[in-house]
């Protein structure tokens, strides 16, 4: 065995978290407003998605209407399509948050490790989403530059 091999990690014995009264209260309490952010997320996301429809439609049946040409459309389209993704991911992975929360008062640690882990892939979700956004920001400002 390695040294620092300590075998199955399921015979490994650990002490279980204890949590102050103070703590659990604050877990509650984020549990619930993480459920309702992701509503209000789910909410916001359907309306989203009903004005890209809205968008696009005009677009294809009154061209002249909008005043832009394909290639401004993409960079509205676009940004808007990653936003759609974005709210509606992150919307879920809160959701998953408030719900691992939660569970964690029945079921154990394991639910509390997958709610920090939805929150860890929110946050890696925005980071990325930014990115892609400035991004489009700077393609955007250049193409107008030329």
């Amino acid at each position: 065995m390695a040294p620092f091999d300590m075998g199955d990690p399921a015979a490994v014995p650990y002490e279980p978290v204890r949590l102050s009264s103070e703590t659990v209260a604050r877990l509650r309490q984020a549990s619930g407003w993480s459920r309702f952010v992701a509503i209000v997320g789910f909410v916001l996301s359907g309306l989203l998605a009903l004005a890209l429809v809205a968008l696009g439609a005009v677009t294809l049946i009154e061209p002249a209407r909008m005043g832009v040409g394909n290639g401004e459309l993409v960079l509205v389209f676009v940004p808007l399509a990653l936003l759609l993704v974005a709210a509606l991911s992150g919307a879920a992975l809160v959701w998953g948050y408030g719900r691992g929360v939660s569970q964690f008062f029945t079921q154990g640690e394991p639910s509390l490790t997958r709610a920090f882990k939805s929150l860890r892939h929110l946050f890696t979700l925005s980071t990325i989403l930014m990115a892609l956004t400035s991004l489009l920001t700077l393609i955007s400002a250049i193409g107008k530059l030329m």
